[in-house]
C-alpha cells in the first residue's frame, strides 16, 4: 500500500502543474494553417497498452515472446468547433461582401477573385454571401506489436527485451464548406473567375490552402515504426516494473500545404526518440486470489527532431491575410498600371494570390511530448477489466523559414488595383483598423515603401500550439494463460477531449487478439 501511495504522489506531482497552466478558453486559437494530429496506437495510449503490459514470459518454458493485433477505428466530434482553429475571428460562419462600409463583412470578396461585372459604374453591384465551415477526421486501421525477451539475468526475474510496433492507419479528413448567396441579382465577372466562395477556395490559380469538399482527402500508410529496447526490473505475483528507450522511424507522409487540413499519417516524417516506464502494483486480492485489484501507471516522453515542411502563414495581426491579393514584384505592379489605360478591368484584377506567396518551406521542430496513463486493473481467472485516465501534452511547435525571406511582394490595393499597393488593409477592411481611416494607396513609383518584410510575417500562425488532452477509457479482456500458447482477446473504447480548440475531441474503439509463445 505504501508503494501505491508513493506512485500516486509522483503521478500528481507531474500532472498538476500542467493542469493549472491551461487556459479555460473554448476558442483559444484561430486563423492557423496547420493542425497536427497524434496518430493512434502509440506507446502509452490505451489502445496499445491495455492487456499487453506483461505478456512476455506468460508461457512456461516458452521463448519469452508476445504478439498482438489491434483493429482500431474512430472519428472526431464537434466539427464546428474544430473549424474555428482554421478560420479567422473564432467563427465557423463568415459573411462575405465587396462593400465593407455598408456590410462590415468578415471577408472581402475581391481577395477571392469575386468581382461585380459593372466595375466601371459609380455604384457597382454588391456580392453578399455567408459561408459555414466544418472540419472532421475519421480513422481506421490495425496496430501491430511484437515483443521478444532475449536475455534473462541469472537468479532473478530481470529480463532484457526488444519491441517492434506500428499502426497501419487510413486517415480520411473532410473540410465541408456550405454557402448561402444573398446577392441582389448582381452579375459577376466571369472569364474563368469564381462565381461564389465554394468555387473561390478551389480555383486553379491557388497552389496551396485550397478547400474542395468534392475531393476525397485520405491516406493509408504505416504511420511510424517504433523500435524499443527495455529492461524488466521486476515481475512477481504482486509487482511488475519495466523501463525502456527507443526510436520512432518516420514512415508516414509529410505535409504539402496544397489543401487545408490535409490527411497526415504518422508524425509528418519527423524522426523521434522515446523513453518510458510501466509499473503494475497489486493492492488488494480476495481470500482465494480469484480477483485481484491492481494500479497501473505508464509514463512516457518523446522528443522529435526538426524537419522541413511546406506550410502557409499570415501577416502579423491580420488573420487570413494569406488569402489577400498581392503583387509578387514591382514588375507585376507596373504591368497592372500599364493596363489601366487600355483595359481597366484587367488592371484591377491582375494580381498574385497571397496563398502562393505566403506558403514556404519551413523548419519545423515539434519538440517534446509527454503521456501519463493511470488505470485500475481488475483481474479474474480468465478475465481482465481496466478503466483509466490518460493525460497527453505536447509543446508548441517551433517554426522558422527554411531560407531567408526575399523582399519583392507587396499587398495589392484591392479597391483600386492598377499597380497601387496598400500595406494597411486586412481580409475584411481597406484599412487595418477603424481608427486609421481610409488610407491613401501608393502608386508603382512608391512600390518599395510597401514591400512585405520578414518582420511582418506571423510564423506562429503556421505552428500548432501547445495543448493538453484528457482521455477516459475502458477495456475488457478474456485470457487463457493455461494453454500451450497463451492467448487473449478483448474490446475497448476511449473518449479524448481538450479544454479548448487546440486539439481534437474524438472517440476511438478497438478490438484485440494476441498470444504468447
Amino acid at each position: 500500500m505504501k508503494r501505491l501511495l508513493i506512485w500516486l504522489c509522483a503521478f500528481c506531482s507531474i500532472l498538476m502543474p500542467e493542469l493549472y497552466a491551461k487556459d479555460d478558453c473554448c476558442c483559444k486559437v484561430s486563423s492557423h494553417t496547420t493542425f497536427v494530429v497524434m496518430p493512434q496506437y502509440q506507446t502509452g495510449t490505451p489502445e496499445r497498452i491495455t492487456g499487453f503490459r506483461n505478456r512476455i514470459g506468460v508461457r512456461e518454458d516458452g521463448c519469452a515472446g508476445a504478439l498482438e493485433v489491434v483493429p482500431i477505428g474512430g472519428k472526431t466530434l464537434k466539427s464546428s468547433e474544430l473549424a474555428k482553429f482554421f478560420t479567422p475571428f473564432c467563427k465557423n460562419k463568415l459573411s462575405v461582401s465587396n462593400n465593407f462600409k455598408r456590410d462590415h463583412p468578415d471577408l472581402l470578396s475581391e481577395h477571392f477573385n469575386i468581382y461585380p461585372e459593372d466595375l466601371a459604374t459609380q455604384v457597382p453591384g454588391v456580392f453578399n454571401s455567408n459561408i459555414c465551415m466544418k472540419v472532421s477526421q475519421a480513422v481506421a486501421g490495425v496496430g501491430l506489436t511484437y515483443r521478444q525477451g532475449f536475455w534473462e539475468l541469472p537468479c532473478s526475474n530481470s529480463l532484457l527485451w526488444f519491441e517492434l510496433a506500428g499502426p497501419i492507419i487510413h486517415v480520411r479528413n473532410k473540410v465541408s464548406l456550405s454557402e448561402e448567396l444573398s446577392s441582389d441579382n448582381t452579375t459577376l465577372l466571369n472569364d474563368g473567375l469564381p462565381q461564389n466562395m465554394i468555387e473561390a477556395f478551389k480555383q486553379q490559380s491557388w497552389c496551396y490552402g485550397k478547400i474542395d469538399d468534392c475531393r476525397s482527402m485520405h491516406k493509408t500508410r504505416l504511420a511510424n515504426l517504433e523500435i524499443k529496447f527495455g529492461y524488466q526490473w521486476l515481475k512477481n505475483d504482486c509487482c511488475f516494473f519495466e523501463s525502456f528507450a527507443g526510436i520512432i522511424a518516420p514512415t508516414g507522409n509529410r505535409p504539402t500545404g496544397h489543401y487545408l487540413f490535409e490527411p497526415i499519417v504518422g508524425f509528418g516524417k519527423h524522426f523521434g526518440g522515446e523513453v518510458g516506464m510501466t509499473g503494475v502494483f497489486q493492492f488488494w486480492e480476495c481470500c482465494n486470489s480469484d480477483i485481484v485489484f491492481s494500479f497501473a501507471l505508464d509514463m512516457n516522453a518523446w522528443y522529435f527532431a526538426q524537419h522541413i515542411e511546406r506550410r502557409s502563414f499570415d501577416l502579423k495581426d491580420r488573420p487570413w491575410s494569406r488569402y489577400m491579393q498581392t503583387y509578387v514584384s514591382k514588375d507585376q505592379a507596373q504591368q497592372a498600371a500599364d493596363l489601366a489605360a487600355t483595359d481597366p478591368t484587367e488592371a484591377l484584377i491582375l494580381s498574385t494570390p497571397g496563398i502562393n506567396v505566403f506558403t514556404k518551406d519551413m523548419c519545423v521542430n515539434p519538440r517534446m511530448a509527454k503521456i501519463v496513463n493511470s488505470a485500475l486493473v481488475i483481474t479474474g481467472c480468465h478475465a481482465e477489466g481496466e478503466i483509466g485516465y490518460n493525460f497527453f501534452t505536447r509543446q508548441a511547435e517551433c517554426v522558422k523559414l527554411a531560407s531567408c525571406w526575399k523582399e519583392g511582394p507587396a499587398l495589392k490595393d484591392i479597391n483600386q488595383g492598377a499597380g497601387y499597393t496598400n500595406n494597411l488593409q486586412t481580409i475584411n477592411r481597406w484599412t487595418i483598423s477603424p481608427e486609421v481611416g481610409d488610407t491613401q494607396p501608393l502608386p508603382v513609383a512608391s512600390y518599395d515603401l510597401n514591400l512585405i518584410k520578414e518582420c511582418d510575417l506571423d510564423l506562429e500562425s503556421a505552428a500548432h500550439p501547445g495543448f493538453i488532452t484528457h482521455t477516459f477509457y475502458g477495456s475488457f479482456m478474456w485470457r487463457w494463460d493455461e494453454l500451450k500458447f497463451p492467448c487473449f482477446v478483448g474490446l475497448g473504447g476511449s473518449f479524448e477531449y481538450c479544454d479548448d480548440n487546440t486539439y481534437l475531441t474524438r472517440w476511438l474503439g478497438w478490438a484485440k487478439v494476441g498470444f504468447s509463445f
